[in-house]
C-alpha cells in the first residue's frame, strides 16, 4: 500500500494522488479506514 510505504520511498501523498489519480481526500479516508482496522486488536 503506497500510503504506508510513503516514508520509505519518500512520497508524499500529493505523489500519490497525481500518481494513481486519486483525490487526496479519498486516500486520507482510506488511510484513517484501514488504521482504524489495524488498531483494532
Amino acid at each position: 500500500n503506497l500510503f504506508f510505504h510513503r516514508d520509505e520511498n519518500g512520497l508524499s501523498v500529493n505523489d500519490i494522488a497525481k500518481m494513481t489519480s486519486v483525490p487526496r481526500s479519498t486516500i486520507y479516508a482510506k488511510a484513517k479506514e484501514i488504521m482504524d482496522k489495524q488498531h483494532v486488536k
